[in-house]
Parts: structure tokens; C-alpha cells; sequence
């Protein structure tokens, strides 16, 4: 079996006009860099019983039409345990929540830049 490099997840950040923004990505496991990433915008918030996007078959489909092939490897990994979520919590605390985000559009706009920083920044930190 050839070893773990890649570790995978998402998150959704909410603009104030209640659209979201569901980002799909992909870390290298051994320089911690984002490697791959994808966003899809969506109006409304989701409802109060829709499961993790992760576990979803939408997830599934919407990886495949933005061209990510779906590979799994374990729920625990000794390589990449805390990685994807290490990268959730830097957009979130670093980027997100500190920047007025009035809709989709805005979010779409500044990600390129904030993957970029938290590439340089924060890939050897966390």
C-alpha cells in the first residue's frame, strides 16, 4: 500500500445576506500546503437536520463535476490526523471571521488570496 500524502475536507462560510460558500480541499500531508481547493456558492442557509456535506452523496457528485477524484483512506490516519481540521480552524479564525462578508461573491473574491497566506504563513505553524 503506498503511503498517505493527501488528506482531504471542507467547510462552509455563511455571508451575512445568508448565502454559503462550501470549500472542498486538499492538503499535501507532508508540507501541510493546500494543494488542490474548489468553492461552490449556494443561497440560504442549510437546514437545521442536513448532515455533514462530507458524509453526503451531493458532496460526492459536486467533487466529481469540479473534476476531484474521490479516494478514501481511513477515519483516523496517523499521517493526517488533525491537518484538514488545523486548516478549517486558520480560514475560519484568521480570515473569516475577521472580514465583513456581505455575500458569496465577496467570499469567492478573497480566497484565492487567503489560501495563498495561510500556504505561506501558516502551512508549517499550526
Amino acid at each position: 500500500m503506498a503511503p498517505l500524502t493527501h488528506c482531504s475536507d471542507h467547510l462552509e462560510i455563511h455571508a451575512r445576506n445568508r448565502e454559503v460558500v462550501r470549500i472542498f480541499f486538499v492538503l499535501d500531508v507532508c508540507d501541510r500546503e493546500v494543494i488542490a481547493w474548489s468553492a461552490v456558492a449556494q443561497a440560504g442557509w442549510l437546514p437545521d437536520n442536513y448532515c455533514s456535506a462530507y458524509l453526503a452523496n451531493d458532496t460526492a457528485d459536486t467533487a466529481r463535476a469540479v473534476g476531484l477524484t474521490l479516494l478514501f483512506t481511513p477515519v483516523r490516519s496517523p499521517e493526517s490526523n488533525g491537518m484538514s481540521e488545523a486548516f478549517v480552524k486558520t480560514v475560519k479564525r484568521d480570515y473569516a471571521s475577521i472580514t465583513v462578508l456581505s455575500d458569496a461573491a465577496t467570499i469567492l473574491a478573497l480566497l484565492p488570496d487567503w489560501v495563498e497566506d495561510s500556504c505561506e504563513v501558516h502551512a508549517h505553524s499550526e
